[in-house]
């Protein structure tokens, strides 16, 4: 969960709440004489074992799916894999709920809750992103004690599948503590916006700007 002005406050407070919320054969070694023609920028790569060659491969195709551990999880089963918060695995399966995965730092396998997790380099592994969470339910997280005006997070729109919203706790004229909403629209180049004066590549930066722009009203 974030921390940010509302319309009414205007410019930015510092604070973030978390949310609550077998192994392979060994390749046989290999002696070869190096091309004395050959383009030293490949050099690396062909020092890689085979193993990561194909790991690389798979990296550059877009095959490889990595995710991070937004909370820690200790195995209950023997075919179960134990992480830390913020520990990076490969997904090998995925199976419903549960995915196989590899641990990129244990080298262990096994399965692992998916609502544990988050694919690297997505809006899911930040902190003020809740995917599932309903209107109701955002506005009595927003207005729990631990919260302040100006907490927000973005979720899931329930009306318009695919789309999202931004909910922030504000403060009305009686001075009563409120939760207010936004609908974060799409533009047809793929950009994002909640006031139509300004818009975003993506709701990250959307997040990064008005964090980052006192007196700034949304």
């Amino acid at each position: 969960m974030g921390c940010l002005k509302s319309t009414l406050n205007g410019g930015l407070t510092s604070g973030m709440e978390q949310k609550i919320g077998g192994q392979a054969a060994q390749p046989e070694s290999t002696h070869y004489v190096r091309d004395p023609t050959h383009n030293t920028r490949d050099n690396k790569t062909n020092s890689l074992l085979p193993g990561q060659m194909f790991q690389q491969m798979e990296e550059k195709q877009g095959t490889v799916k990595l995710v991070i551990g937004l909370y820690p999880y200790e195995a209950i089963h023997h075919h179960d894999l134990g992480f830390k918060k913020g520990e990076k695995m490969k997904v090998l399966e995925e199976h419903g709920d549960w995915w196989k995965a590899k641990s990129l730092t244990t080298n262990k396998e096994g399965f692992i809750p998916s609502n544990y997790v988050a694919q690297i380099n997505t809006m899911e592994t930040e902190e003020w992103f809740f995917k599932d969470i309903s209107r109701k339910d955002a506005e009595r997280q927003l207005l729990a004690p631990a919260n302040k005006p100006g907490s927000y997070l973005i979720r899931e729109s329930e009306t318009s599948k695919g789309n999202f919203s931004l909910s922030i706790r504000d403060v009305d004229a009686q001075g009563m503590d409120s939760v207010k909403h936004y609908k974060i629209r799409k533009l047809d180049n793929g950009g994002f916006y909640v006031s139509p004066k300004i818009s975003f590549p993506n709701i990250t930066s959307m997040i990064k700007h008005y964090h980052s722009e006192y007196g700034l009203g949304i």
